[in-house]
């Protein structure tokens, strides 16, 4: 196993500052804006995608994928949402191009854009999937823990954008233990991605809570009343991190474990292992389209 004191730490690299975040465009505010509030109803979350060529072509090109099987063929965005999407997933997948469609991931080659949309996809539906299936449902929310779970990654981005040589390096070395990746960004960067997607969090302000979660998601300073959510997120980023790279013997994390009303046990992980092969078909379609 690699240990961060091995790889060698980059000179002259400087510590990200909100100011150091790509700038958000008026129309990409707007767009944020409605995809984060919970309140958002169906015509207001249809109008603002058509209003974007991109996004209504990808939306309408979702729906049609094979990985969804729709019976009919789906012309318009209100009943690519309706009948085949729901509003979560459309509203996850256009957060997610929106904040990334400002960052260059082009010069890291060990970084697969399939793997991070199916990881991401995964740890945001597998946290829905614990949270009703367990009594937590009824302590946090639980479309704030899907938000969560998707862009808990995102501060990787981040990374690439503005330190892509370095980053190829410590992706390349990526074996699935999530510690050892954050404490490799942590030496050779000062900084670690948690930190990085809190600032982007907080440039194109996002929800406060949710920039907290995502600051906090893989560390253990945090004490506050986002405290189960934060542990449940990071565990639930843990599993799938270490299902995404075949870990033999997995290690459930606490905050799983602990979880009540269910008795975690492999049937659980199995089945991860099946929602994770299962969004890789999302995955290869936003991967095509999307961001």
């Amino acid at each position: 196993m690699s240990n961060p004191q091995f790889l060698e730490a980059s000179s002259g690299i400087r510590s990200l500052t909100v100011d150091d975040m790509p700038n958000c465009s008026i129309s990409d505010r707007l767009i944020l804006e409605l995809v984060t509030d919970e309140e958002v109803d169906l015509d207001q979350l249809a109008g603002i995608v058509e209003e974007n060529a991109s996004l209504t072509a990808l939306v309408i090109g979702l729906a049609n994928s094979a990985y969804f099987s729709s019976p009919t063929d789906i012309h318009r965005v209100s009943d690519a949402i309706i009948k085949v999407l729901g509003m979560r997933m459309v509203r996850s997948v256009i957060l997610s191009v929106v904040l990334g469609r400002s960052l260059d991931l082009s010069k890291c080659a060990a970084f697969s854009k399939v793997d991070y949309w199916t990881d991401s996809l995964t740890t945001g539906r597998y946290c829905q999937y614990l949270a009703m299936k367990s009594d937590i449902r009824k302590r946090i929310n639980v479309d704030q823990a899907y938000l969560c779970g998707l862009l808990a990654n995102f501060g990787q981005l981040v990374l690439i954008h503005h330190y892509p040589r370095e980053m190829n390096q410590i992706l390349s070395e990526d074996n699935g233990n999530l510690s050892e990746l954050l404490a490799k960004e942590e030496h050779l960067l000062g900084v670690h991605q948690g930190h990085a997607v809190s600032l982007m969090a907080r440039r194109w302000l996002l929800p406060e809570n949710t920039a907290i979660c995502l600051q906090h998601c893989y560390e253990g300073s945090y004490e506050g009343e986002l405290l189960e959510l934060i542990n449940f997120v990071s565990g639930v980023g843990q599993l799938v991190s270490s299902v995404a790279h075949k870990v033999k013997d997995i290690e459930i994390p606490t905050s799983i474990l602990a979880l009540e009303g269910i008795d975690f046990n492999e049937s659980d992980i199995e089945m991860l292992s099946e929602m994770r092969a299962e969004v890789s078909l999302v995955a290869k379609h936003l991967e095509k389209f999307g961001n």
